[in-house]
């Protein structure tokens, strides 16, 4: 009995985990949302700009749309996560066309909105994780490995057989009419205008279909476009949408979609383009009266806006007007101009009266603050300066065209104590101190550091055969034959070479070895040995010797020199490190005699910074990376690697300002005439040099603004 109670719960327990299990594998593992990691901006040349947009996974290729007011582009990335911080959710860059980049999560996507100080063509290309977004640049529309799409606006490149393909008008459910264009091609050139109630769009080089040749009616749409009339203009396309009211449009393109939205303008936007347009803000009031006096219109304006009306004793007469809704402050304007009145206020307080009245006295009162001032009594101060020059300041204060300081007033400088002794009255006096306070400030440093990498790779192959022959010289007379070639000494040590028809009288070709490997010949004018394998192919009658030598060499070099110069210097202020040497060199003086002169050959690097008020760093760089060259009747040249450029980074980021990267083949070959193009046993008679060097030449500077605390 106990034995089946047993069974019966081992068989259940099995059942149970067998179940688990099919339901464990019947869920799916979900997976981790793919999150937006990182965005980074760079410059590429041709005044082109990329960012490159990191994911934690890839998810393919994003859609895109582009708006021309303002100019911006903008990224959706479906299902993806935004994993930036909140500042960098948010970057000003400054960068070319690119003034900032946002970074927006919901409705399931990432959108990325890059915004623009104008209009550029763009082009995105998905590598993997990665979303490369290059704008203002022509780049290869194939690609291997990767997934392309692209999209422009108003781009100035033209092409042909464009046409349009389709024209539809949409009510979006805010009241705003969309007019919708098909292309045929993305990459259609296009330019928007806003003329007054019209918004003109011209497609450059583009077809239009006749059944798209027409005025569209659209009022009962109940949008603010009225109408869109398209038409061909020469070889273009031009469409005018008519639009009633008050308005707003935003313009983009996704791929073959071109998109205008026309939206009524609201009501607050619509005041604030009133006010830009109109400089009257006041209360609207009517007013209809028949010869009335002047100055009952004018207490009856102060009635209706609760100001203080001072009028002057001068003011009289009648006027006549007829004013319905219109703003008070233009009515007030209205009545005095009519009666050439002149207003004045102060705080709630209006004083009017006759123009030239009020013009006389303003003059007055600037005579009387002109005597008052000139019959102050003067005082001396002795104002310290702490970190400016106290001599920049003092020629600041007082110019020839420009002083600070009154017609009497006087300023001297005690360079000893870096101390401004100012001689004026006291309202001068207080105005001097007030500027030295704003201007005598500590000046903010920054610390540059650079790091310039010159890599090299060389490579050396050499292949060849030398062939030669020798007699023995007969008693008596001169050598017989003797053709370029190598040739051992006796016993197999040391070397000569056999020129042709002066062989060495020296060599004994009896005692020729009959192979000798691997004797080492330095070449000439370099440090390499050649592996040489010497043969002697035959041994004729009269003592001639028919010998062979081998030649072969392949070298590989691989070098790299970093320098690593950093200086400190104040905010708008030059500095410049160097370090080499100084060559030198004869030259002759006007009497002629000879002196000595020197030339630079020094790794130089100069730099002005300048911080901004959101501690960016606007760098002005030079480097000048130079070595000695060639040296020509005594002077040597100077061989420069230079760059100056002017560049906005962030406070501590690493900038690669530039690299140079050159490459040199060369390819020699020394043959015989006739016997070294002879095939098969031509490479008998020639010898082969190949050669490859390449170097590049990068530079990285960052600068760090170096804080008060740290100073």
């Amino acid at each position: 009995m106990m034995s089946k109670i047993v069974s019966r719960s081992l068989l259940l327990l099995t059942g149970i985990f067998l179940l688990s299990a099919q339901m464990f594998l019947a869920f799916p593992v979900f997976a981790a949302e793919p999150r937006l990691e990182s965005i980074k901006v760079s410059q590429l040349d041709g005044d082109r700009i990329r960012l490159n947009v990191s994911l934690s996974a890839a998810v393919g290729a994003p859609k895109s749309f582009a708006i021309e007011n303002p100019a911006r582009i903008c990224f959706d990335f479906p299902g993806v996560k935004n994993g930036l911080s909140r500042a960098a959710s948010r970057a000003e860059y400054n960068v070319g066309v690119i003034k900032r980049v946002t970074v927006l999560e919901g409705a399931g996507k990432t959108r990325v909105v890059i915004d623009l100080n104008k209009s550029v063509p763009f082009e995105a290309q998905t590598q993997g994780q990665q979303t490369l977004i290059t704008l203002a640049g022509s780049i290869p529309t194939k690609q291997t490995g990767s997934t392309p799409f692209s999209g422009q606006f108003s781009s100035k490149e033209a092409s042909s057989g464009f046409n349009l393909r389709d024209i539809d008008f949409r009510r979006g459910t805010d009241g705003d009419g969309r007019v919708v264009i098909d292309l045929s091609d993305a990459r259609i050139p296009i330019d928007l205008k806003e003329e007054g109630q019209q918004i003109r769009i011209r497609f450059a080089q583009t077809q239009l279909p006749a059944r798209l040749q027409h005025k569209l009616d659209v009022t009962d749409f109940g949008t603010p476009v009225t109408m869109i009339n398209t038409i061909r203009q020469g070889q273009d396309v031009e469409m005018t949408i008519h639009v009633n009211g008050y308005y707003e449009n935003i313009a983009y393109q996704a791929d073959r979609r071109f998109t205008i939205e026309v939206r009524p303008m609201s009501q607050e936007a619509k005041e604030q383009l009133q006010k830009k347009t109109f400089k009257y803000t006041g209360e609207r009031l009517s007013l209809n009266f028949q010869d009335i006096e002047v100055r009952a219109v004018l207490q009856l304006i102060a009635d209706f806006t609760g100001l203080n009306i001072v009028t002057s004793d001068t003011v009289t007469g009648n006027v006549t007007l007829r004013l319905r809704n219109v703003p008070w402050d233009q009515a007030l304007d209205i009545i005095l101009k009519t009666k050439g009145l002149s207003k004045r206020q102060n705080g709630n307080v209006l004083l009017i009266g006759p123009t030239e009245e009020m013009a006389a006295r303003e003059k007055l009162e600037l005579q009387s603050t002109q005597q008052v001032q000139d019959l102050s009594p003067l005082r001396a101060e002795y104002l310290q300066v702490n970190y400016a020059k106290a001599a920049d300041i003092a020629a600041l204060l007082k110019t020839d065209k420009n002083s600070m300081l009154s017609p009497r007033g006087t300023v001297s400088v005690d360079e000893r104590t870096n101390t401004l002794l100012v001689q004026d009255t006291a309202a001068k006096i207080e105005e001097v101190r007030s500027l030295i306070a704003r201007l005598d400030i500590p000046i903010r440093q920054v610390l540059i550091e650079s790091r310039i990498v010159l890599a090299s790779d060389d490579f050396q192959d050499i292949l060849g055969i030398q062939m030669g022959v020798a007699s023995k010289m007969r008693p008596g007379k001169e050598p017989v034959l003797g053709v370029a070639g190598s040739v051992l000494g006796p016993g197999g040590t040391g070397s000569s070479t056999v020129a042709l028809g002066a062989p060495p009288a020296s060599v004994n070709v009896g005692d020729r070895q009959s192979l000798n490997m691997l004797q080492t010949l330095p070449l000439s004018g370099s440090n390499t040995s050649l592996a040489q394998i010497g043969l002697t192919l035959a041994r004729l009658p009269g003592g001639t010797v028919l010998d062979l030598e081998l030649q072969a060499l392949e070298s590989e070099g691989l070098s790299k020199i970093v320098a690593s110069p950093r200086l400190v210097t104040s905010n708008q202020q030059m500095a410049y490190i160097e370090q080499g040497t100084e060559i030198p060199y004869q030259e002759s003086t006007s009497s002629g005699a000879a002196s000595i002169a020197f030339k630079k050959a020094v790794l130089r690097l100069e730099v002005t910074p300048q911080i901004t008020p959101d501690d960016h760093i606007i760098m002005d760089l030079k480097v000048n990376d130079d070595s000695v060259g060639a040296v020509t009747n005594g002077v040597p040249a100077i061989n420069t690697k230079e760059m100056h450029t002017k560049v906005l980074v962030n406070n501590g980021e690493t900038l690669v300002l530039g690299g140079i990267y050159t490459q040199t083949k060369n390819s020699q070959i020394d043959r015989i005439p006739f016997f070294g193009r002879l095939p098969l046993v031509g490479w008998m008679f020639k010898n082969q040099n190949i050669s490859d060097q390449r170097s590049e030449l990068m530079i990285f500077v960052t600068p760090k603004i170096i804080q008060e605390e740290m100073a």
